[in-house]
C-alpha cells in the first residue's frame, strides 16, 4: 500500500496536476463562451484575452450567491453547466466589471456622482 501511495503521489505531481489545470481552463472557456453569447469575449467591449475575462452576475448579487453556495471559480462554472446554464450571468472583462460596480454604487447613492 505504501508503494501505491508513493507511486500515485509521483504520478499526480507529473500528470494529475496538469490534467486538472487543463480541465479548469476548459470549463472556464466553455462557461465564458456560453455567457458571452457564443463568443469568448466581453459582452460590452469585445475584450478577448482569457486572463481579462470573468463571469458577471447581472443582478450584482455574486458575493452573496457564492457565500450561500460555497462555490467559486471552476466549481461554480461546473455547477452552472450541470444546471443547464441558468440565466442571470454575462461575460465581462475586469474593466467593464469595475465600471458596472461603480455605476451600480452611484445608482444606490453609496458614493457621490
Amino acid at each position: 500500500m505504501k508503494d501505491y501511495k508513493e507511486a500515485h503521489r509521483i504520478w499526480y505531481q507529473k500528470v494529475g496536476k496538469a490534467r486538472e489545470a487543463e480541465a479548469r481552463v476548459k470549463i472556464k472557456i466553455e462557461t465564458l463562451t456560453h455567457y458571452g453569447n457564443g463568443k469568448l469575449t466581453c459582452s460590452h467591449c469585445d475584450e478577448s484575452r482569457l486572463a481579462c475575462l470573468s463571469l458577471d452576475h447581472i443582478n450584482g448579487n455574486g458575493c452573496k450567491e457564492r457565500d450561500k453556495l460555497k462555490r467559486w471559480g471552476y466549481r461554480f462554472y461546473l455547477m452552472l453547466k450541470k444546471q443547464g446554464w441558468p440565466e442571470g450571468f454575462q461575460t465581462l472583462c475586469m474593466n467593464c466589471q469595475f465600471v458596472k460596480a461603480v455605476t451600480d454604487r452611484v445608482k444606490q447613492r453609496e458614493i457621490p456622482s
